[in-house]
């Protein structure tokens, strides 16, 4: 996260980044993350996914997935 951070100061673009840990006793990751998003004021989300789905028809995971349909707001997955 560090780099990535530095790596958009050096082009002059400001961010925030944050992590998310969901407890999965309580609740699914992808709920976690659209809580925090209703709770914030974010202009885009950048998500990273992994695509560990065991359909071979949707290749970026099902937590990204629920993430990017259900998000009020712009949510860019990166691979």
């Amino acid at each position: 996260m560090e780099k990535a951070k530095a790596m958009a100061e050096k082009k002059g673009v400001s961010l925030e980044l944050k992590e998310v840990e969901a407890d999965p006793w309580i609740e699914s990751t992808a709920n976690a993350i659209l809580d925090e998003i209703s709770r914030g004021d974010y202009d885009m989300v950048i998500l990273g996914a992994r695509g560990r789905t065991l359909s071979s028809e949707i290749s970026i995971g099902s937590k990204a997935l629920a993430v990017a349909i259900n998000a009020p707001t712009t949510v860019v997955i990166v691979r």
